[in-house]
């Protein structure tokens, strides 16, 4: 296996995951980090919102995510600290199908020290 190291403006790139996804929500865990994902159609513009969960979990809720086009955020948002490490995220997300929520959904996890 090919080792690559990624660093962008300080920041280095800890892991990717494309997750290909059937439904409204999902959960993950990112080295150990439980993150709840959903997607949320409230009619208004295209956004994100991330922050702290239920249950101790990290929550991402992406609102309008409906292009067939990738849509999302390549600039880094920060999402927390944890034992001397700052981490990032930037992901993107393709709709296949809105019937079937049908999404390939791609994240980056970026960490930095403090």
């Amino acid at each position: 296996m090919i080792d690559v190291e990624v660093e962008m403006d300080g920041m280095e790139l800890y892991g990717s995951q494309v997750v290909h996804v059937s439904r409204p929500s999902f959960r993950m865990r990112f080295d150990g980090i439980p993150i709840f994902v959903e997607f949320v159609n409230d009619g208004t513009e295209t956004r994100w919102e991330v922050g702290p969960g239920e249950n101790d979990d990290f929550r991402i809720r992406l609102k309008n995510f409906k292009s067939r086009q990738r849509v999302g955020r390549l600039k880094p948002i920060k999402v927390g600290e944890a034992e001397g490490v700052r981490l990032f995220l930037t992901f993107t997300v393709e709709t296949l199908s809105l019937e079937s929520d049908e999404r390939v959904v791609t994240f980056n996890f970026y960490k930095s020290n403090i």
